[in-house]
């Protein structure tokens, strides 16, 4: 009788252990994005406008020093 009450005690504290550490990585994850947004709008950076340019071209670029 009291090695099954330890046993489910145990076991529910692994769960809400692990309850614990989903729920934390769920609202890292959003607050993270919204921090993210938070700060682009600030500096008033747009990823959108990015042009991405390949190793070859950079290394052109690097070489003629024209960057």
């Amino acid at each position: 009788m009291i090695l099954e009450i330890t046993i489910s005690s145990v076991r529910k504290r692994i769960l809400l252990e692990w309850l614990k550490i989903v729920l934390g990585l769920i609202v890292f994850a959003f607050g993270a994005g919204l921090v993210m947004q938070l700060v682009y709008m600030i500096i008033r950076f747009d990823p959108r406008k990015l042009q991405h340019r390949g190793v070859v071209e950079i290394s052109k670029l690097l070489v003629t020093g024209k960057a």
